[in-house]
């Protein structure tokens, strides 16, 4: 009788130690870092001259958007290529209708001031360098 009462004893106190933490004593996640992006933040006075541009490409995208923080070193990778625009969907409702942005992030490839190419979602380097290879071949 007193081994069942030790193993249930040995038991019992196995299964608090392997109970989670109330929540008070769990340590917070840790916020997202910030992604800066190295793109130049675009806003409707300045699309005009944008426009006038050969070629650019414009990166739709968010501060709270996690997807557009993954993108952001991809467009960061292409900016040798032609020039990036951040837009912040936020604060440039303008331009996000002018081009008819629904989902981000998205990238745009522009050539001649129009739309080329067209890239919805996270995104890599590669898909970017492929996009921007496409369009400016004149294939876009």
């Amino acid at each position: 009788m007193l081994a069942i009462l030790v193993i249930f004893a040995l038991l019992a106190s196995a299964s608090s130690f392997l109970s989670p933490r109330p929540s008070s004593l769990r340590p917070s996640p840790a916020p997202l870092p910030a992604s800066k992006s190295l793109s130049t933040p675009l806003s409707p006075p300045d699309l005009p001259t944008v426009l006038s541009l050969p070629a650019c490409l414009l990166f739709f995208s968010a501060p709270w958007c996690g997807p557009c923080r993954l993108t952001v070193p991809a467009v960061d990778a292409v900016q040798p290529l032609l020039p990036c625009f951040e837009v912040n969907v936020d604060e440039a409702e303008e331009i996000v209708d002018k081009f008819g942005v629904e989902e981000i992030p998205t990238v745009l490839v522009l050539r001649g001031g129009r739309e080329r190419g067209r890239v919805v979602g996270t995104c890599t380097e590669a898909v970017l360098r492929r996009e921007i290879g496409r369009v400016l071949e004149g294939k876009g």
